[in-house]
């Protein structure tokens, strides 16, 4: 609507031009249209898109949605210098029916959603930014920022291994579940 460019992977553009969630998306199940996006530039993984003096780097990090991509970029305010992630989710939430675990429509989902969870954890990560700001604190950071403003919460090198570690979590119990619905199918 504003005319913005927009960067995404090449599956969320994709997903972006047709107006709808991809078919292989783990919530493709609960629906998903929205206005299509004419203009999308596709980027590759480790790309680097620039606005302005901004240059903010993306990395893909499927699972969540196959076109999921966290974004990263350095921030220097007074001299001092700090890299800001804004991690794509990485909740495995998915309509019913569907499997991280391979099933009759895919293939094992699983490494690669592994794989972008470590991704997050591994990037240089002073400031992290949350699609949802529940799994990063940001109401809790919020008041700690209130009652004390000269010690920034929001500034935290361990951030983005904390993220990861909660939906490492998440994964695992989620990948219990299906390894048990599919035993008991079995059975």
């Amino acid at each position: 609507d504003t005319g913005a460019d927009v960067a995404a992977s090449p599956s969320g553009a994709a997903a972006l031009r047709a107006g709808r969630v991809a078919p292989d998306d783990p919530q493709a199940g609960f629906g998903g249209r929205f206005p299509p996006v004419a203009r999308v530039r596709a980027v590759a993984d480790g790309d680097t898109v620039r606005v302005a003096e901004l240059a903010v780097t993306a990395h893909f990090t499927p699972g969540h949605a196959p076109g999921s991509t966290t974004w990263t970029w350095t921030s220097c305010e007074r001299g001092r210098c700090l890299d800001v992630v804004y991690a794509d989710s990485l909740y495995p939430i998915s309509a019913p029916g569907f499997h991280f675990l391979a099933d009759a429509t895919h293939g094992d989902l699983s490494a690669r959603f592994r794989d972008s969870i470590r991704t997050v954890a591994a990037l240089p990560c002073d400031i992290l930014i949350s699609v949802h700001p529940e799994f990063s604190g940001t109401d809790r950071k919020l008041r700690e920022l209130a009652a004390r403003p000269a010690a920034n919460p929001f500034v935290d090198a361990g951030a983005c291994r904390a993220y990861a570690r909660i939906f490492e979590k998440m994964l695992a119990v989620r990948l219990e579940q299906e390894n048990a619905a599919a035993t008991r199918v079995a059975h």
